[in-house]
């Protein structure tokens, strides 16, 4: 939304409609056109930078699908523009620590009352790692889950990957909120500044 607050003309896609129905009831959501589906419903042209947030890059877990996300935001971009992406280094193995000892916490939410939750690791086969996350509401007992599945690739990986789709890397950069955890990708299809458009 800062982006948007900004002047900037910003599109949102997700292709989870829980996910939008959050994004679209932060302040201000109104700024942004949201868009409900994944890369194939990217229709829009010209646009100066594409980012890709929550490390989503990583739940594109399969490779064909992976290479079609980076067509179809290459298609988006105008010519100058920039793809932003971050993607945890697999070096930092950080699916070790996804136990329920180490994940769990108990947080207050408005609606729904005291909710537990969990992350647990339930296969991890480099590059694959699968995990299962738990919501637990104290109010009535209910207990929500949800499987996913994440591809954690390497630097040279995602440079190759991004070379095929027609991308530079301009930059790698570390995160600075998860120093030595993430890897920020800086990718252009030339350069040029203006719009945003959101995959996450």
């Amino acid at each position: 939304m800062l982006l948007a607050r900004r002047g900037y003309d910003v599109v949102g896609l997700d292709p989870a409609a829980a996910s939008l129905a959050v994004a679209q009831a932060k302040p201000d959501a109104h700024l942004v056109s949201w868009v409900a589906g994944d890369a194939r419903a990217v229709t829009i042209r010209d646009r100066d930078v594409v980012t890709m947030t929550a490390n989503v890059a990583q739940a594109i877990a399969d490779p064909d699908d992976w290479a079609m996300a980076l067509r179809a935001v290459h298609r988006a971009l105008r010519p100058g523009g920039t793809l932003v992406f971050e993607t945890r280094d697999p070096a930092a193995r950080a699916w070790e620590a996804w136990t329920r000892e180490a994940t769990q916490r108990t947080v207050l939410l408005p609606e729904a009352g005291e909710v537990t939750c969990w992350t647990q690791v339930t296969d991890a086969v480099p590059p694959l790692v699968r995990f299962r996350s738990t919501w637990r509401f104290a109010a009535d007992g209910a207990v929500l889950t949800s499987s996913s599945t994440l591809r954690f690739r390497t630097r040279t990986e995602v440079e190759s990957d991004l070379g095929a789709a027609g991308y530079v890397v301009a930059d790698v950069l570390d995160a600075p909120d998860r120093p030595g955890q993430e890897l920020v990708f800086v990718a252009r299809r030339g350069v040029a500044p203006g719009a945003c458009f959101d995959v996450g």
